[in-house]
């Protein structure tokens, strides 16, 4: 009579197998986490630069040095950032504004009429850790400069 069991190299070549594909869709999720991280931080970006834009359209000569001062201010609900723009009519903010790191969105005004907005992508190593920044500077509002390396504010 013959066995009809699975000898025990059959059992370590389907193990091998299912082995190998678990780790390519770990890698693919591990990749598809990072860039929703990191598409998140840009629409957190834009919505900073969306409410600033309404803070100038409100405000008659907005001077956004005077407004918020040269410092690097964090972007948090109730705080300085958002309660200048609040008085304005503009959109504030409910929760924080993140980068892909969890880090709040910074914001700093260059001059009367220049500022920038930046936060970090979820790279890890120098060669892929960069930094999204937003220039407003004439024709320059929709500039995401992703080839430098950390933040600057």
């Amino acid at each position: 009579m013959k066995n009809k069991a699975f000898t025990l190299v059959e059992l370590l070549i389907v193990v091998v197998i299912i082995g190998i594909l678990a780790t390519f869709v770990v890698l693919a999720l591990g990749s598809a986490t990072k860039r929703t991280r990191d598409a998140r931080a840009k629409r957190s970006i834009e919505s900073v630069r969306d409410a600033v834009e309404q803070y100038m359209a409100a405000v008659e000569d907005a001077d956004l040095t005077s407004a918020f001062g040269s410092a690097t201010l964090e972007v948090k609900p109730g705080e300085s950032f958002d309660s200048i723009l609040k008085s304005s009519g503009a959109t504030g903010f409910s929760s924080v504004p993140t980068d892909a790191k969890g880090n709040p969105i910074r914001f700093r005004a260059l001059t009367t009429t220049t500022y920038r907005i930046e936060g970090q992508t979820s790279g890890s190593t120098s060669a892929t850790k960069r930094c999204w920044a937003v220039y407003f500077s004439g024709s320059l509002k929709n500039n995401f400069d992703t080839s430098g390396g950390g933040c600057t504010i």
